[in-house]
C-alpha cells in the first residue's frame, strides 16, 4: 500500500473520525497505532506493554511478510509495517474488524511481575526520570517499589503510562 495513501487513512481516521470510533484523537490514536493486522493471515495483534512486545510484534511482522524482513528490521515506523493499521482498512464502522479479521489476540503478563519490571526497568538505581516516566508518575525524587505500586494505584487509567496501566484497559 502507497505511504502516501496510507498517511491520508490515518489522518483521516484519527483527526475526522471515519470510523466513527469517538472519544478524542489522543484514544483514536492510540487505538490505531496500538493494533497490528494481517489480513493474509488473518489475525489482529493488540499490543500490551511489558508484556514481551518487541519480541511478538518482531515475530509477527515476520509471519505476515511475504519476504523475510532484513536484520536489522525495527518497527519502529509503522508506515514500513508487512502489517497493516485499522485506518488502513477504509473501515466506516471499526466493529467491521469483527467481519473482516476473524482472529484476535494480545500478550498479557502476570500483573505483580509486569509491574516489578516496568519498576526494575524504569526507576530502579536511584533514578527518577531516566525515560520520561517520572513526570506521569509524578515523582521528583526516587521511589522505592512500595512507593512507585501506591502512585500508580492511585492513578487513573487514563492517568497511567501504558507501561503500568491496567492490561485490559491497554487491549
Amino acid at each position: 500500500m502507497n505511504t502516501l495513501i496510507r498517511l491520508a487513512n490515518y489522518l483521516r481516521f484519527s483527526h475526522l473520525d471515519s470510523a466513527h470510533f469517538g472519544g478524542s484523537y489522543e484514544e483514536r490514536e492510540r487505538f490505531n497505532t496500538g493494533i497490528f493486522i494481517s489480513p493474509k493471515r488473518d489475525f489482529l495483534f493488540t499490543e500490551n506493554e511489558k508484556c514481551g512486545n518487541n519480541t511478538a510484534r518482531r515475530t509477527l511482522q515476520n509471519l505476515a511478510s511475504s519476504r523475510p524482513l532484513p536484520e536489522t528490521f525495527r518497527d519502529v515506523n509503522r508506515w514500513l509495517y508487512p502489517m497493516l493499521l485499522p485506518s488502513d482498512l477504509g473501515l466506516n464502522r471499526v466493529e467491521e474488524l469483527n467481519a473482516r479479521v476473524p482472529f484476535k489476540f494480545a500478550v498479557v503478563r502476570n500483573p505483580y511481575a509486569r509491574t516489578l519490571s516496568c519498576y526494575l526497568d524504569k526507576f530502579s538505581h536511584g533514578r527518577v526520570n531516566p525515560t520520561g516516566l517520572g513526570k506521569r508518575l509524578g515523582a521528583d525524587a526516587p521511589v522505592d517499589f512500595a512507593g512507585f505500586v501506591d502512585r500508580i494505584c492511585a492513578q487513573t487509567p487514563a492517568e497511567m503510562d501504558p507501561h503500568w496501566r491496567i492490561q485490559y484497559c491497554n487491549i
